[in-house]
């Protein structure tokens, strides 16, 4: 507010809004053609007006932001790993960040929202938005990503389960195996979002 009212002050030789009393005739000097104009500004009333279309541009840059990303997390990086070979060449899908920085995994699946990465056993989830591309190490996006189901757990390490549903009832928990057999099961209030072959869809709660 500071520098916005200084910076009017220095264009149009205004006094500063606590010199200036309500309804009280101001002059602007016009440099264009040297003319002076009275303009009664009053300061309480500008001010407001000011404060109303200031949150008024917030409030759309966040339902922009709301418009390109469906979870207001940022993607969690990998917990860090020390190779045996720092000298070798890592293998796998490049997934490349806005930011210009590559991360190498393998990118095991894909649904509406964004994809699986999976690096070191972990397993993590990465919106669309957050990514610039990715440069498959493969040559193109393998076919069957879509064909899996995946869990995002309501927790602040951002779990993510992945593999196949095997049950879906309302107010029941939610059992999934795993590619490797496991078998997983999560209560519902636990559940932030599920996939089911790539489409979102909330938890499954009882209905009184």
């Amino acid at each position: 507010m500071a520098a916005q009212r200084l910076s009017l002050s220095g264009q149009f030789g205004l006094d500063p809004p606590h010199k200036a009393t309500s309804g009280q005739c101001l002059s602007r000097v016009l440099r264009s053609n040297g003319v002076k104009e009275p303009v009664p500004l009053d300061w309480p009333k500008e001010t407001a007006m000011f404060g109303l279309r200031l949150l008024h541009h917030r409030a759309l840059a966040l339902a922009g932001l709301l418009a390109f990303a469906v979870f207001a997390w940022g993607f969690r990086p990998f917990t860090p790993v020390t190779t045996v070979c720092p000298t070798c060449a890592e293998k796998g899908d490049r997934v490349i960040f806005p930011d210009g920085k590559v991360l190498i995994c393998d990118v095991i699946a894909k649904n509406q929202d964004g994809y699986v990465l999976q690096k070191y056993g972990e397993l993590r989830f990465v919106q669309f938005p957050e990514i610039a591309k990715i440069e498959w190490v493969s040559g193109k996006e393998p076919v069957g990503l879509g064909n899996y189901d995946q869990i995002l757990i309501h927790n602040k390490e951002q779990t993510v389960l992945h593999g196949t549903l095997i049950e879906v009832e309302a107010g029941k928990p939610l059992s999934m195996r795993s590619p490797k057999g496991q078998v997983y099961q999560v209560m519902p209030p636990q559940v932030l979002v599920y996939y089911q072959r790539g489409v979102r869809k909330a938890a499954p709660m009882k209905v009184e």
